[in-house]
C-alpha cells in the first residue's frame, strides 16, 4: 500500500479515536438532542460517522461502496443507522 493511502487510513483511525472522545464528553442531555429539522443528534452523527470512517477506509484499500446513486447510498445508511440509538451502541462502532 503507498504511503499516502497509509496515511489517510492512520488519519482515519485517529479521527474515530477523537469520535469516542467527543461523544463520551458530550452531556447525556445532549446526545439525542438535534437543532431541528431534518438536523442530525450527536448520537446519530457519530453512527453516521463510524459507518462512513468504515467505507472509506474500505474504498483506501481498493473496494468500492456498491450503492450506484449518492441516493441510494443515503437511504441505506439512514436503515443501516437506525438500529443505533445509544451511546454505548453507537462507540460499538468504532
Amino acid at each position: 500500500m503507498n504511503a499516502q493511502i497509509e496515511s489517510a487510513i492512520n488519519d482515519l483511525t485517529n479521527a474515530k479515536d477523537l469520535m469516542v472522545r467527543a461523544l463520551g464528553n458530550t452531556p447525556d442531555d445532549r446526545v439525542s438532542w438535534s437543532p431541528g429539522g431534518n438536523a442530525r443528534t450527536a448520537l446519530q452523527n457519530v453512527t453516521h460517522s463510524a459507518f462512513s470512517l468504515d467505507f472509506i477506509s474500505t474504498m483506501l484499500r481498493g473496494k468500492p461502496y456498491p450503492a450506484p446513486t449518492m441516493a441510494e447510498t443515503d437511504a441505506e445508511f439512514l436503515g443501516m443507522e437506525k438500529p443505533y440509538n445509544t451511546r454505548e451502541l453507537a462507540l460499538g462502532l468504532l
